[in-house]
C-alpha cells in the first residue's frame, strides 16, 4: 500500500510548492477510473478520503484542528457546517489547469501567509481566497511563522528556551 501522508510533509518544511508537485504526481500515478484506480485497500475509506480532501486543496492533520493547504481543483468551494450553519468558502482566483501554485492568500479579506488553516474556518465560517499562478512562489507559506503547528517544532522551541542552541 502506498503511504499518502508524506505528500503533504513539505508544508512543515516551508516548501508548499513541493507539496503541490507531490500531490499532483500521486493523484496522476495512483488514482484513476480503472478497476485499480485506488491504491491499496480502501476498506476504511482512507484512499477515497485522500482523493476528496486533496481535490478540495486541503489535508486534515489527525488529532489537530489543522488543515494543510495545497492547490484546489475547483475555482470555488462552499461548505456548510450542518451543526452551526456556518458557511466556508474557498476561492481560487486565476484558477486553471496551469495555475497550480498559491501565489498569495487572504483569510476573511486579510493577507494570510500560512500554508495551513485551522478548523475555525469550518466551525465559524469565512472565506479563504487563494491567488493561483503557474510558477511556485518562493515567499508564500515558507516563513518560520507560516509553518503548521508541530509537536516537534514546539519541543524545539522549548528546548531552545532551556539551553542555548544556535
Amino acid at each position: 500500500m502506498y503511504d499518502l501522508v508524506p505528500t503533504f510533509l513539505y508544508n512543515y518544511a516551508g516548501q508548499p510548492a513541493k507539496t503541490v508537485n507531490r500531490v499532483m504526481l500521486t493523484l496522476n500515478q495512483f488514482f484513476n477510473t480503472s478497476n485499480n484506480g485506488l491504491p491499496g485497500n480502501d476498506d476504511s475509506g482512507a484512499m477515497g478520503a485522500y482523493a476528496v480532501w486533496t481535490h478540495l486543496g486541503l489535508y486534515p492533520v489527525a488529532g489537530q484542528d489543522t488543515y494543510l493547504l495545497c492547490r484546489p481543483f475547483f475555482p470555488k468551494i462552499t461548505i456548510q457546517n450542518q451543526a452551526t450553519g456556518a458557511i466556508s468558502t474557498i476561492i481560487s482566483t486565476n484558477f486553471s489547469a496551469e495555475n497550480i501554485y498559491v501565489q498569495s492568500a487572504k483569510l476573511n479579506g486579510v493577507t494570510y501567509t500560512k500554508n495551513w488553516i485551522s478548523h475555525e474556518l469550518f466551525s465559524k465560517g469565512g472565506t479563504l481566497e487563494l491567488v493561483m499562478g503557474s510558477n511556485p512562489n518562493s515567499a508564500w507559506g515558507t516563513g518560520k511563522d507560516d509553518l503548521p503547528p508541530s509537536l516537534n517544532y514546539h519541543f524545539l522551541l522549548l528546548l531552545r528556551s532551556q539551553i542555548q542552541i544556535e
